[in-house]
């Protein structure tokens, strides 16, 4: 049932047919989970189970078969082709687009279409209040999903692919052994990809690691290219990983048309849905109503602004002022590099920043690395021994950068890695001026940090 004649069914190349368009009637806004009421939640795993629950287009005569199952087989069908190549992203939010409409169109779910932004859970990804929805950790006996704190509707669900079985997750641990699912990238780390040069690099920096470690820390179905989308949470994990590349698309006039390789080729869903769909059809999400192409992403949710703090007036009369002149509340902050290298080697000896273990809960003194990628993982994902090779040294790139971050001086804060760690406060929406300012901070420490040494340039 799962060969992989079901190829020819799913992936058309039709370099002669006009791929079916339609301009957007209105935009709609791509929202964080914890943007959402208790009330949307709720409808949103009604109209998951609902896919679950209808007869399956593929194999519409088997009654154990269903629509969810006809996106497993899809995304199985084509898993070799849209992972660790340049199809990577275009062809995931066409299948993003493919699943709101099905969730639309079949389930009659109304409200906005959420993502989960793992960077603001980074520092303690198990505590994440996603799982409260979504169910926890695998089953000790099991390992089949718990049920959440406040829904249990996806406790138990089960798959067919590649045999009948629960939908399984295994939190994997740190490698000391402590607590579960270690660390993700932060939004610091996440800027760190965003000021990637060019598709190529962008492409290879976020799906080699950030994308890599969240299939790897949840584990189970999740971590097997072949069966991940058995686990529901694949969707919103992918929709962060859309908004990301959304994110980077809007940094330049350049970014939102940069693609690696031929955009022309054109692409169907087969019998799931026949509507074709080119590479350049996917670089805007706000020109085609029928490919689910007519929407934005919120700023997601952050702890206190760090641009925010740091421009009080009593930090810019320390000299450690990482902002412009900034008077007036709704002026955009700027930072420099060299306001950055400035910073008193001798207030980084007073505080004493070291970068905290991964698996440590009880540290406030800065960022963590991410939980290291697995060479097993690497390997089951398709990558080259060279490859993993340069993804390990990129790795350790990254871990140099976050204890440039943790190195950097907040009196009365602590480092810089204190403050963006944001432990201390809850998450809440920020403006886009906050948005802007973080953003143009985060920059501004990746340049800092990086600029020397050139770590940015971890493409293979």
């Amino acid at each position: 049932m799962f060969g992989l004649g079901l190829l020819i069914n799913f992936l058309l190349l039709l370099n002669t047919v006009t791929a079916v368009s339609k301009p957007c009637s209105s935009i709609s806004r791509r929202i964080e989970w914890r943007e959402m009421s208790d009330a949307a939640k709720n409808r949103f795993l009604d109209a998951i189970l609902c896919l679950r629950s209808t007869p399956s287009l593929q194999y519409p005569s088997d009654g154990n078969d269903n629509r969810w199952n006809d996106f497993v087989r899809l995304h199985y069908s084509m898993s070799s082709r849209i992972h660790n190549t340049d199809l990577f992203l275009p062809w995931h939010r066409a299948f993003l687009g493919l699943y709101e409409r099905t969730l639309r169109d079949t389930c009659q779910y109304v409200d906005p279409f959420p993502y989960w932004d793992w960077s603001v859970d980074s520092q303690a990804p198990d505590l994440s209040p996603i799982w409260d929805w979504f169910g926890g950790n695998g089953k000790v006996s099991t390992g089949c999903i718990s049920a959440g704190i406040k829904s249990s509707k996806l406790q138990d669900i089960t798959a067919i692919f590649p045999q009948p079985h629960c939908v399984k997750r295994a939190w994997s641990k740190y490698s000391d052994g402590g607590t579960p699912l270690g660390s993700y990238y932060s939004p610091a780390t996440i800027q760190y990809i965003l000021n990637s040069v060019g598709y190529r690099n962008f492409r290879v920096n976020l799906e080699s690691y950030a994308h890599n470690v969240v299939h790897q820390a949840i584990g189970g179905d999740m971590a097997d290219p072949s069966q991940s989308v058995n686990d529901p949470i694949f969707f919103m994990h992918h929709a962060n990983v859309d908004r990301i590349w959304w994110q980077w698309q809007q940094k330049s006039s350049g970014n939102l048309v940069a693609y690696y390789g031929s955009t022309t080729t054109q692409y169907s869903f087969g019998v799931i849905d026949s509507r074709r769909f080119t590479i350049a059809e996917m670089m805007n999400t706000q020109k085609n109503e029928l490919l689910s192409l007519c929407h934005t992403y919120s700023n997601s949710v952050a702890p206190q602004s760090p641009s925010g703090v740091l421009s009080k007036r009593a930090l810019y009369e320390r000299k450690l002022s990482l902002l412009a002149k900034r008077d007036a509340v709704e002026e955009v902050p700027t930072f420099t590099v060299q306001e950055i290298k400035k910073l008193p080697d001798a207030i980084i000896e007073l505080y004493n920043m070291t970068t905290p273990d991964n698996g440590d809960r009880d540290s406030l003194n800065g960022l963590r690395h991410p939980n290291p990628l697995k060479v097993s993982h690497l390997l089951k994902w398709g990558y080259t021994k060279s490859q993993i090779k340069k993804i390990l040294e990129g790795q350790e790139k990254i871990n140099n950068f976050i204890d440039f971050i943790n190195t950097l001086p907040v009196p009365n804060v602590g480092s810089m890695g204190t403050l963006l760690a944001g432990e201390e406060s809850g998450w809440r929406p920020v403006s886009e001026v906050e948005a802007t300012g973080d953003q143009n901070l985060q920059s501004a420490l990746v340049i800092a940090g990086t600029s020397s040494e050139g770590m940015l340039k971890l493409n293979f």
